[in-house]
This record gives C-alpha cells, sequence and structure tokens, in this order.
C-alpha cells in the first residue's frame, strides 16, 4: 500500500510486466519490437526517474538493450546531463554501462565528454570506477587516452593533449613536468 504512494508507481509497475515479456530469451525480434512501442511512451520523460530505482532500473537498461537506434538516442537524450551522477549510484550505474555497450559512437563519446574533468572521481568512487572499468572495453584508443590523462595531474585535465600520452613522453619532453606529474600520482 505505503509503495503505491511512490511517484510513478503505476507506470512503473506496468513497465515491469513489459520488462517481464521483454527479456524472456524466447521472444522474437518482432515481438520484441512490439513490446518495446508499447514500452517507450510509458518511460518517455521519465527515464531518469525510473532509472534511479531498484526495482525498476532493469526496465531501462533492457529498453537501451533491445531498442532500436532511436529509442536508445532518445533515451540517452533525456539521460545525457545526469550520465556523471548515474555512474555513481548503486543501479543508475547499470543503465550507463548500458548506453557504452549499445550506444552508437555519437553516445559514446557525449558520455565521455560528460566523464571529462570527473575521471579521477569515478575512478575512486566504489561504483563508478566500475563504468570507467567498462568505459574501456567500448571505446576507442585514442578517447581512452584523452580520459587517462586526467590521472597525470590538473594541468592535464584543462589542457589534454592530442595522441596517445605516456609518462614517458611526459619526461622525454619536459623533465620537469614529468616530475610533477610523478609526484601528482603518487
Amino acid at each position: 500500500r505505503r509503495a503505491s504512494f511512490r511517484p510513478h508507481f503505476d507506470t512503473v509497475e506496468t513497465c515491469k510486466e513489459l520488462w517481464s515479456k521483454l527479456r524472456e530469451k524466447k521472444r522474437t525480434a518482432s515481438e520484441r519490437t512490439e513490446l518495446m512501442e508499447k514500452l517507450v511512451p510509458l518511460i518517455k520523460g521519465k527515464i531518469y526517474d525510473i532509472a534511479v530505482k531498484h526495482d525498476a532500473s532493469r526496465v531501462i537498461q533492457s529498453a537501451i538493450q533491445f531498442g532500436n537506434e532511436e529509442q536508445r538516442v532518445m533515451a540517452f537524450a533525456e539521460l545525457k546531463e545526469h550520465i556523471v551522477e548515474l555512474s555513481k549510484l548503486q543501479y543508475g550505474h547499470f543503465v550507463v554501462k548500458k548506453l557504452l555497450r549499445y550506444g552508437n559512437a555519437k553516445v559514446k563519446s557525449q558520455i565521455l565528454s560528460a566523464f571529462e574533468h570527473n575521471v579521477v572521481r569515478l575512478a575512486t568512487h566504489s561504483i563508478g570506477s566500475k563504468v570507467i572499468e567498462h568505459a574501456y572495453q567500448y571505446v576507442k584508443p585514442s578517447q581512452w587516452s584523452q580520459l587517462k590523462q586526467e590521472f597525470y595531474g590538473k594541468e592535464f585535465v584543462y589542457f589534454k593533449e592530442e595522441g596517445f600520452l605516456t609518462l614517458a613522453k611526459i619526461h622525454a619532453g619536459n623533465a620537469e613536468k614529468g616530475r610533477k606529474t610523478e609526484q601528482h600520482m603518487e
């Protein structure tokens, strides 16, 4: 009874019923498409609120996994301002991981842009570190190199260098800068 007072309670219950059918392995592609067409109007405009709930986060994860390109982009559009926050939440981080896995190149690039200036904070967070680790599997090496530079110090957070930057390259270019970077990483 108390649960019925939660925001979007009826919507979440209906979505969970659809999700239960959607995730069944025996479903054909056309059946999944039909189910997604029923699910998307229910979650549209409420994706963030549903993604952070313990009992409904899986609905959004399945929508990203089984949805078409347009539906994934729509889901990301609602979530993009909350990506860093979601990455730190117990249930929300699974949604970000699904976006990294199933999102197109533009979505992945925008997620990485949201991570800028937050990589070290996420990597040292108990839940956020899982998202950073997961991102490594689904991004280009050049994008990963850009993220990794934030570990080298504040200077690299704001003035990133193009290409692949390693500690050896920093030392070769400027010994003083190399020492500062090593001190920062200790």
